[in-house]
């Protein structure tokens, strides 16, 4: 489905926070999912392994990716340094996650928005999850397993989340 939008031509079929929502919340008949994830696998490296994804899709992208078998991708995506990604910000010198993948332009101009926001902080909860490996088994940590990614390109992990249980 193609609409015009100020002069401009898309198609939802050409966004990836399309498939990721539709993959992240089993929207689609089990016969479709292994070919929504490889078109989005496609779309993520068209762009470059980099994002076109906003506040809504963007927590459940890796966690899609990794899930659908494209690991390597999601790794990609997490270390890319160009905009739009996590890493670009960091490499301006960000401390916090920014309201915007653009709110720094590459020459360094500031735009009007939230440069302590959490939309995008997101990835914390992957790495924790994914790199550092700590996922809940039961309710409040209670039991966990422990499975560090350190095929991410880090050498070492060290994370830890506090729970009620601790030392039970």
């Amino acid at each position: 489905m193609r609409r015009p939008y100020k002069n401009l031509v898309f198609s939802v079929f050409d966004l990836q926070g399309m498939y990721v929502l539709a993959l992240a919340f089993d929207m689609l008949p089990p016969p479709l999912r292994t070919g929504a994830a490889a078109r989005l696998a496609t779309l993520v490296e068209a762009r470059g392994g980099r994002l076109d994804t906003g506040f809504l899709s963007v927590p459940y992208l890796l966690d899609v990716l990794w899930d659908h078998g494209y690991r390597d991708l999601a790794r990609r995506v997490l270390w890319q340094s160009e905009m739009p990604s996590w890493l670009y910000e960091v490499d301006r010198g960000a401390t916090t996650v920014r309201e915007s993948w653009d709110a720094m332009a590459p020459d360094g101009t500031v735009r009007p928005v939230s440069l302590n926001h959490y939309a995008f902080g997101c990835v914390d909860d992957w790495l924790y999850r994914r790199v550092a490996g700590i996922r809940p088994t039961s309710p409040g940590y209670r039991t966990v397993t422990i499975d560090p990614d350190l095929s991410c390109g880090v050498e070492w992990v060290r994370a830890h989340v506090g729970t009620p249980y601790q030392g039970k």
